[in-house]
């Protein structure tokens, strides 16, 4: 069958084939939300998903509340020295204030994060956590190459440590199982390139949890990111209008 040119053509191929040829899953979903006004809803996931348990709903929105006060907090970082520090704000828009807010209202001791790049995530979580929290970053580029949030005394007082491995090597994510299985809260911010989430993200979905250990994932309206957030069969709720405009997940990793 041709692959329509246009979205309408698209839309109109869509719902003129029988439903039994539609296949199990179906990463975009087309919705007239006016006349002549055609649009994809890319978050939408046709498989019912499990809800998120109560106290983990109650705390995520919780949180979303908590970060309209934190962003006040943040803007003096915005005038920072580095030139992507005007990204902490603004909130909704950009997802800095909800990790600091996620940080405060669920108190995660163990934080997992991959991809460090220049450090802002992991600075919230370093400042944001409860002072014995423990932060492990992942990317394939030290820290201290790049122009970095992150400070040397970070590493040091042993808050933060970064591990420089590329996780998508069967092997090294192996050796680090016990680790994210211990997490209380593991953000994903990786390269988004299609090949690198569409791996990892069902090697952590198959990993066994703590109870109420969540996760968050970035840019999940990214194209290479739709049907790995499609995918996901845990219970999740979609955190875009209060996170980063390129699209925030909250999913429940651990059983309640």
């Amino acid at each position: 069958m041709a692959t329509p040119t246009t979205l309408k053509a698209w839309y109109n191929d869509y719902f003129k084939r029988p439903a039994h040829s539609l296949g199990p899953r179906l990463p975009l979903t087309a919705r007239l939300d006016c006349l002549g006004d055609w649009r994809l809803s890319v978050t939408h996931s046709p498989a019912p998903t499990p809800p998120l348990a109560k106290h983990i709903r109650a705390q995520a929105l919780a949180a979303i509340a908590v970060a309209f006060d934190i962003a006040e907090e943040l803007e003096p970082r915005t005038k920072g020295p580095l030139s992507d520090a005007r990204f902490y704000l603004p909130f909704p828009g950009e997802h800095y204030a909800l990790l600091a807010a996620v940080c405060r209202v669920f108190k995660p001791m163990r934080i997992i994060e991959v991809g460090t790049f220049t450090g802002m995530s992991a600075r919230i979580f370093a400042d944001y956590a409860p002072p014995d929290a423990r932060i492990e970053t992942y990317d394939i580029v030290p820290w201290h190459q790049l122009e970095s949030h992150l400070r040397p005394d970070d590493f040091s007082s042993g808050r933060v440590v970064q591990h420089v491995a590329d996780i998508l090597d069967e092997g090294l994510f192996s050796a680090h199982r016990k680790s994210f299985e211990e997490a209380d809260l593991i953000f994903l911010d990786a390269p988004k390139n299609g090949v690198f989430e569409q791996a990892i993200v069902p090697r952590f979905m198959s990993l066994n949890y703590k109870p109420n250990t969540i996760m968050l994932l970035d840019d999940i309206r990214l194209d290479a990111m739709i049907n790995v957030w499609a995918d996901i069969k845990k219970p999740k709720l979609e955190l875009t209008g209060f996170g980063h405009w390129s699209g925030t997940g909250f999913v429940q990793l651990g059983a309640d």
